[in-house]
């Protein structure tokens, strides 16, 4: 777990951070992270085999210190048994990390980020998941703030969900294409990628028009059965939702 807890039974707050907790709630002492202590709600965790991936902003300088001067932003991995920090991952993104998954010994990342790994992916990449390395997988999606009165014109993925061959991603963001009918500006707020090719299918979308009063957000996804569930803010037959 991540975040800020009480144990039962004791009325003092621990501080800030991520730990390894039984069934009883009771901090695993043999888990120590390495100085990773600050974590708000883009805190995202991602479990895989004794790897553990953890995504925040740390410290005045969004970065943690793995030794000698070694400086690793945003997104972390860590041993799951002991906490240890890996020195040699990282990617070092140039904003936060929101959601992650995990296949092949890829973990894809989505997020607020224009660059990763020393290479441009804005808002979605893959990566080595042992090394950190960038991968050539690159969607080309070209992400564009869909109007600068929005949070100051931010953009970002919120989550991702890998259905067989498709990648689904969702959060609040346009991409544009030539494809689209002439009234159409772009997609908004859910897209969907054919994960070998990383292309784009333009045929998926809720809206290719923006609504100033209908801002296109999705906040949150599942699939089950060739269904998509979806939470946020957005529009559909003329009705807010």
């Amino acid at each position: 777990t991540a975040g800020r807890y009480r144990i039962p039974g004791n009325r003092v707050f621990s501080e800030y951070g991520i730990y390894h907790l039984d069934k009883n709630f009771k901090p695993d002492s043999n888990f120590l992270p390495h100085n990773l202590t600050s974590f708000n709600d883009k805190t995202c965790l991602l479990l895989s085999g004794n790897d553990l991936y953890v995504s925040d902003n740390q410290g005045d300088n969004n970065s943690v210190d793995a030794g000698g001067g070694n400086l690793i932003k945003y997104l972390f991995k860590l041993n799951a048994t002991t906490g240890a920090l890996d020195p040699d991952f990282k990617p070092n993104p140039d904003a936060p990390v929101r959601t992650m998954l995990i296949k092949d010994g890829i973990l894809y990342v989505a997020g607020d980020f224009d660059s990763i790994a020393g290479g441009a992916r804005p808002a979605l990449a893959a990566l080595n998941s042992t090394t950190g390395d960038l991968q050539s997988w690159n969607p080309l999606i070209n992400l564009t703030n869909y109007n600068t009165d929005f949070a100051g014109g931010e953009r970002y993925i919120s989550d991702m969900k890998w259905v067989n061959d498709t990648l689904y991603v969702g959060g609040a963001f346009q991409i544009p294409s030539a494809s689209l009918p002439d009234s159409g500006r772009g997609i908004y707020g859910l897209a969907r990628f054919e994960m070998g090719t990383g292309s784009l299918d333009t045929s998926f979308h809720i809206s290719t028009s923006y609504s100033d009063t209908t801002k296109i957000t999705i906040t949150g996804m599942a699939y089950k059965t060739n269904k998509l569930y979806v939470t946020g803010r957005f529009e559909l037959d003329k009705q807010t939702t």
